[in-house]
């Protein structure tokens, strides 16, 4: 079961890095709110002008920095704070959400609407859908994970995709890395001040309506109706637009488990 989970989600996060890249360019400045152990944060700055990266787990924090320092990613700056009181002052090209959106009001995503995003910019958003087949996964990892603090196993499934953006000669740095870290980790006790995943509140379709009001376009795809998880393993991410149109041809949307959109052209 583990090893189907592991593979899906290897997948699923490549399809979706290179949907978000199709949609980034080297002239862009890029905020990512909640960016987490910098699973899409350094593929992506590899690939704009600069990434500003905040993240208020101190753990995760510490991880990006040693990470952007021992790799040398010169165009990433990351701030350890909440993003509900944060100011930057300055505005940026794309804002991206991948996995975050649900921890800030509606309030605070329309200001940093208003607030940080250039009029042409974009807004991305990845996020889960709150379904049965989500809630079923989301029940059982609970259950096998209780009484652990999940910042840890968060590090575990990062470690996959951060390893793609590691020269073949740095491995063995980026290994002594996540040790160190595993072992901070692992010391520690479950605690509610955590993240903690299973508390997470996703986003409802008013939510993201609401969202989509302060755009002129939008687009948007679904992942993945199960019965063509197959065809998604051996496609190209473009699948993802097909896959999207069968969903809503057959109102079968309901079977997906994570989505995209992209928003952009504000009013």
């Amino acid at each position: 079961m583990n090893i189907i989970r592991n593979k899906v989600n290897h997948y699923t996060h490549w399809h979706f890095n290179k949907f978000i890249l199709n949609e980034i360019n080297q002239k862009d400045e890029v905020l990512e709110v909640g960016s987490g152990f910098g699973e899409y944060t350094f593929e992506i700055a590899k690939n704009t002008k600069s990434l500003t990266s905040i993240e208020i787990d101190k753990y995760k924090y510490n991880f990006q920095i040693e990470f952007r320092n021992m790799f040398e990613y010169e165009n990433i700056t990351i701030i350890n704070k909440d993003f509900n009181k944060i100011d930057l002052n300055k505005k940026f090209d794309v804002i991206l959400f991948c996995q975050s959106i649900g921890f800030f009001s509606n309030n605070t995503i329309k200001n940093s609407i208003t607030n940080l995003l250039k009029k042409d910019g974009k807004v991305i958003i990845l996020d889960l859908i709150n379904n049965n087949i989500f809630n079923l996964n989301r029940n059982i990892m609970k259950k096998r994970r209780k009484g652990k603090n999940l910042i840890y196993y968060a590090l575990k499934d990062a470690q996959y995709f951060l390893i793609k953006n590691i020269p073949d000669d740095k491995r063995d740095e980026f290994s002594i890395l996540l040790n160190k870290y595993y072992k901070i980790l692992k010391k520690l006790k479950y605690d509610d001040s955590f993240y903690d995943v299973y508390k997470y509140e996703i986003k409802n379709s008013n939510d993201i309506k609401y969202f989509e009001s302060f755009f002129k376009i939008k687009k948007h795809i679904y992942f993945s109706n199960i019965f063509l998880i197959p065809l998604i393993l051996i496609s190209r991410y473009k699948s993802l637009y097909f896959i999207s149109k069968l969903d809503k041809l057959f109102k079968i949307k309901f079977l997906s488990f994570k989505y995209v959109k992209i928003l952009y052209r504000l009013l």
